[in-house]
């Protein structure tokens, strides 16, 4: 079987490394992958990531070749009006439409181009622009579609109940994410194409634990996205409130990087917390 994956960055760059996990394992299990990240970087961060770049194939969101195969396609293949219609009529406001017709051309481009391939279903990770490219990518080329929502993806409602109505399949990572799904769907609707299938990485059969001294301090590390739906700032006021207590033998490590940079590091300054919490990054 040979699967179309439609990724943000992976195998390139420093974000998705659940993903990475997934598709090696779909690789493990003997299934040919062909990755097609949405906008890759040039930079491999990741060491696992290596394994899949035979696997993967490098172009930019958009450059001249796709621009003009996109300008053909309009003026020759009608039903492209179509698939443009549908997303300016259910992107649900004028950002993610913006976003929604950035990746049309290379969505476009990526159906001419598997097409000879042999591809037998198409699934791509994150419901936002990269089900987008599938959605776009399945219509032109009939072949059949999916993909896997996590968190933020579902709170942005990019065109989720359009893009259900042809999709074989939903993944979704958690019994909470469901149930959010559900409330902007409906419950009535496409409940027997989601699927709860938790994210997890691979287990070593043996683990050998050694016995170690009791710590100084007590370490927490929040390995996310510095993002909003991470909810820092409240790990951030939970520290805080742990040093007005008189407990101090503690030290947060946040590794990841993201938006809220700068605004998380003002709060752990303005709350005198810099001695307990660090931001190394990735």
């Amino acid at each position: 079987m040979k699967i179309v994956y439609i990724t943000a960055q992976t195998p390139w760059g420093k974000g998705e490394t659940f993903i990475l996990e997934e598709m090696l394992e779909v690789k493990r299990q003997g299934i040919d992958l062909l990755i097609i990240p949405r906008n890759p970087p040039k930079e491999v961060f990741h060491k696992e990531a290596n394994e899949l770049l035979k696997n993967a194939v490098w172009f930019p969101l958009i450059n001249f070749k796709m621009a003009i195969s996109f300008l053909k396609a309009l003026l020759t293949k009608i039903f492209l009006w179509k698939i443009l219609g549908v997303l300016v009529k259910y992107s649900r406001n004028p950002w993610i439409l913006i976003k929604n017709l950035a990746v049309l051309p290379k969505g476009i481009f990526i159906a001419e181009m598997i097409r000879k391939k042999n591809i037998e279903h198409i699934h791509a990770h994150w419901g936002s622009t990269t089900a987008t490219m599938a959605y776009i990518t399945s219509r032109i080329t009939g072949i059949p579609w999916s993909f896997t929502l996590h968190r933020w993806d579902i709170a942005e409602n990019n065109m989720l109940k359009e893009k259900m109505k042809p999709s074989k399949f939903v993944r979704i990572i958690s019994e909470h994410g469901r149930n959010n799904l559900l409330e902007i769907i409906g419950t009535e609707y496409y409940k027997e194409k989601i699927h709860v299938i938790h994210m997890g990485v691979k287990v070593p059969e043996s683990v050998e634990l050694k016995e170690k001294n009791e710590p100084e301090n007590f370490v927490i590390v929040t390995p996310a996205n510095l993002v909003e739906k991470k909810g820092h700032k409240y790990l951030i006021e939970a520290c805080f409130l742990l040093i007005k207590q008189g407990i101090k033998n503690f030290r947060c490590f946040f590794y990841g990087e993201g938006p809220l940079k700068n605004q998380l590091k003002n709060l752990i300054n303005e709350k005198r917390l810099k001695d307990y919490i660090k931001m190394p990054g990735i």
